[in-house]
């Protein structure tokens, strides 16, 4: 059996200690990222994608590590979003741009 990151989620969900602090920290380490991204690029928004963003421990956790790492200044004008759009993102994202290519 492979082990997923679907299962890990699952089971910190369901509170299986091991598992949540798995998440935690990968949560801790997607938080640092993103506050070095702030902290370097000033973006208005920062969207997490993905199927392993929708996991609520991770997505917590890397919120608090962004805004405990992010210079305060530039943090408050920068939003941290989940993607809206899921697995489609990708797929949507090439149509558009195929799209304008296109339309040249």
């Amino acid at each position: 059996m492979i082990l997923t990151p679907k299962m890990i989620d699952d089971a910190a969900s369901a509170g299986d200690a091991l598992a949540i602090e798995v998440m935690e920290e990968i949560g801790f380490f997607v938080g640092l990222g993103i506050a070095n991204m702030i902290n370097v690029f000033n973006p208005e928004v920062v969207v997490l994608g993905g199927k392993i963003s929708r996991s609520e421990i991770l997505f917590q956790t890397a919120l608090r590590a962004a805004r405990a790492n992010a210079i305060g200044s530039i943090l408050a004008s920068a939003r941290i979003v989940r993607a809206e759009l899921g697995d489609d993102a990708g797929i949507m994202g090439a149509a558009e741009l195929a799209s304008r290519e296109a339309g040249r």
